[in-house]
């Protein structure tokens, strides 16, 4: 680095040709897959064409070869659209060459003649990471410290000796710092703790299944059965179980999380992107006796200033979820110090820095490419310039007015997170009521606080994953990026800029902005639509289900009940036997909520001793007068569309055969409850399992393989939570009128949800026109 200087201040000229250095050489690059990497193999092709060779290791993936996501997500990517049009494309993907390796396992993977080709390699990039910061620590800790060991031991074993290898790091590994930050080992930094990475590792390695053993104890399984019971409870044992197994797996990642993140945190790391790629600083400094390392440490990496073409981006980066969210008006106020420094930097500048600090001789051992020093941009002119570009570019809400997000006021974190605490506390409790609220009536409440839910949720993970850079008083060197660009003749100054001033307001509103908010359309919506539903011809082997109840009809096993036990009785009595019926509701409820099955069972008990033939008769009685008139027409339609594409229809419903013995002709198959008689008298108990949660779902797979149906292609249209296993079991599932519960997982899978209701006029209960006399 000190040559670099001398040259400089002596006035000896220029002294660092890129272009030279690169001539001929064959390039090892990690990591290709990825937005920095992406830029920086699209640079090599564009700026370094007598390079020689260009050697991508890819891991391969579950249906996507290596040599597959090289074409399709490096080569075929919009940031080659010019290069693939010119003439010489085709010579210069050939200097390609796709390694099918892996960064986790020994030798990185690599098939013997791969292995080989690493022997005679003059550069080496390591761009791959996770650089998610909520990664689960085991992750974190494998990919980012673990993977560029294996590199480099990868490397001494195949017996290869590069010019250089630059390690691409990350400027925040200085932690939550105040002040400047030198370019220099973050372990050499006074009053930094001493660590042990290999201490740390073996710890993080330990972690999993620590946490493993504690998600499967007593205790937790029941709190996890719990949760899935007051979720999906009537859907039934296998649901559960499920869900159960979901909730499982979801502790043990948040627990991976937190505990990375608890212990970066408690020494001085934001997360455990920061602190993993802090420690693998110091792995990597213990291979400098063998090999010739550079750290390079980009900041916040975002859209392109020039190349490959401005404003190119990939993804979604740090910042722009936030910045979407704000857009959107889903984010009223975020923790941050409004005069700290908020560091980004260009893709472009971030390529072009690496390929300057693998050139320059001799070997620099940190640099920054940063911009907080040079070109600051402050956390209140950010939130002021996306301020102002929502308010000449708005959102537009559901109907059509535009959103016009306020300025956020700064508040400290732990007045945004007390504020979060309270209101995911109030919108629990009204998502509670709402869920055992009649149908229909409160549908967009229920919908509006989950959507509140959701954004009051995703405003704790940006807190939590971003507060920490947000509230950075860190100002990193860059001395040394400068004096590589003074070391550039004007033509590779022009060819790569590293250094350059940047008009953030200009850099937002004209590139970075335009294009981010592009890609996510101009309408928010406080609900996405749910798609259509549609009956597809051709599909000579599907079957459509119905559930009945609530789905066809809009009466339901109590309405029958009554209207049947009226019709039964002297009129003097009808209140009677209304007084009756409710005084069972709170335990009928009760059991529903736990499980249909159940319900089903205790209700018809009431059944018990009920004339046979008196109840096939009064059951199409009340058919004509209650059940019929409550009827939807959209349903009895749907019904008979599938009828007309040759679909074989099922009624499938836990309602009483004699109750809808009249709708049976509409149907190829019916399957519904029935009772045990003796004497000409109904006992009250079902002669079978009833089809209620997980039962449907079988009944359904059995049928399939009696007519030699496929689920796939079939159809199952039902209205409440126990319906669950049966939409599951289908290709094409439809949720009718769905309750909260059903609702919230059809929006979130975007199954189809149809709104049916009777004609209009029609009254929601009928009394029998005829009372026993």
């Amino acid at each position: 680095m000190l040559i670099i200087y001398q040259l400089v201040d002596n006035g000896a000229g220029p002294e660092l040709h890129i272009r030279d250095a690169f001539a001929g050489s064959r390039v090892l690059v990690t990591g290709a897959s990825g937005f920095l990497g992406t830029a920086l193999v699209c640079k090599i092709l564009t700026s370094l064409p007598d390079v020689a060779e260009i050697l991508l290791v890819v891991r391969t993936k579950p249906g996507a070869p290596a040599a597959d996501r090289v074409q399709r997500r490096v080569l075929g990517s919009n940031a080659f659209e010019r290069l693939r049009e010119s003439s010489d494309w085709e010579s210069l993907a050939a200097k390609v060459t796709t390694l099918d390796g892996d960064l986790r396992e020994d030798r990185l993977g690599l098939s013997d003649d791969d292995f080989a080709r690493l022997t005679g390699i003059d550069y080496v990039i390591h761009s791959a990471a996770t650089v998610a910061f909520d990664a689960p620590v085991d992750e974190a800790f494998e990919t980012n410290l673990v993977g560029p060991q294996r590199l480099l031991d990868t490397l001494e074993a195949a017996g290869a000796h590069p010019k250089r290898i630059v390690h691409v790091s990350t400027a925040y590994v200085a932690g939550l710092v105040k002040g400047h930050v030198p370019e220099a080992p973050w372990m050499d930094t006074p009053g930094r703790p001493r660590l042990d990475w290999q201490a740390e590792l073996a710890s993080a390695r330990t972690t999993r299944s620590t946490v493993e053993a504690d998600s499967r104890t007593p205790e937790r399984a029941k709190e996890f059965e719990k949760k899935a019971r007051s979720e999906i409870g009537p859907a039934g044992a296998p649901a559960i179980a499920h869900r159960s197994e979901q909730l499982r797996r979801d502790f043990v990642s948040d627990r991976l999380i937190e505990m990375g993140r608890g212990r970066a945190q408690s020494l001085g790391w934001p997360d455990a992107y920061s602190f993993t790629k802090a420690l693998a600083e110091m792995a990597v400094s213990s291979y400098r006796d063998r090999f010739p390392i550079t750290i390079l440490r980009p900041s916040i990496i975002e859209s392109a200033l020039r190349e490959p073409f401005p404003g190119w981006v990939r993804g979604f980066r740090m910042a722009d979820p936030i910045i979407l969210a704000y857009g959107r008006g889903a984010l009223s106020e975020f923790p941050g110090i409004p005069d700290a420094v908020v560091d980004v930097v260009p893709v472009d500048q971030v390529v072009n820095g690496i390929l300057a600090a693998a050139a320059v001789e001799p070997a620099e051992r940190v640099i920054h490419v940063t911009t907080g020093a040079r070109t600051p941009m402050l956390y209140r002119d950010l939130v002021l310039h996306v301020h102002d570009y929502f308010h000449e570019h708005p959102y537009l809400d559901e109907d059509g007015q535009p959103i016009l997000p306020e300025m956020w006021t700064f508040p400290g974190r732990r007045s945004v997170e007390r504020k979060l605490r309270l209101a995911t506390k109030g919108l629990n409790l009204a998502k509670r009521v709402l869920d055992h609220a009649p149908r229909g009536k409160f549908d967009a409440r229920a919908d509006r606080v989950d959507e509140l839910l959701g954004e009051v949720d995703q405003a704790d993970t940006y807190a939590k994953l971003y507060g920490g850079y947000a509230e950075s008083e860190a100002v990193f060197d860059d001395e040394r990026i400068r004096v590589l660009h003074d070391a550039l003749d004007e033509t590779e100054r022009e060819m790569f800029p590293i250094a350059e001033s940047i008009d953030w307001r200009a850099y937002l509103h004209d590139l970075h902005l335009p294009e981010i908010t592009r890609r996510r359309g101009t309408v928010r919506r406080r609900s996405r639509p749910s798609p259509k539903s549609e009956v597809k011809t051709g599909a000579q082997n599907a079957i459509a289900v119905f559930d009945l109840e609530g789905t066809i009809l809009g009466t339901n096993v109590v309405d029958s009940y009554l209207w049947l036990r009226l019709a039964a009785s002297p009129r003097h009595e009808w209140s009677k036997r209304v007084l009756d019926l409710a005084r069972g509701v709170p335990s009928m409820l009760a059991a529903e909520r736990r499980d249909r099955g159940e319900f089903l069972r205790k209700f018809y008990r009431r059944y018990d001793g009920a004339p046979v033939d008196e109840m096939f008769e009064l059951g199409a009685e009340a058919f004509s007068e209650l059940i019929l008139p409550r009827s939807f027409p959209a349903g009895l339609r749907r019904v008979r569309e599938h009828r007309a594409a040759g679909h074989r229809v099922v009624f499938l419903t836990g309602a009483l055969d004699f109750t809808i013995a009249s709708l049976a002709p509409l149907a190829d198959i019916v399957a519904c409850a029935r009772l045990r008689t003796e004497g000409g008298r109904y006992t009250g108990e079902l002669e079978e399992v009833p089809y209620a949660g997980d039962a449907r779902a079988s009944y359904l797979r059995r049928l399939a393989k009696e007519l030699g149906a496929d689920l796939s292609q079939s159809y199952a249209y039902g209205d409440a939570i126990s319906d669950l296993p049966m939409l599951e079991a289908v290709g094409h599932p439809v949720a009718v009128n769905p309750d909260p519960r059903l609702r919230r997982i059809a929006r979130d899978r975007r199954w189809p949800m149809e709104r049916w209701s009777p004609s209009e006029g029609t009254s929601r209960f009928t009394t029998p026109e005829k009372a026993f006399t």
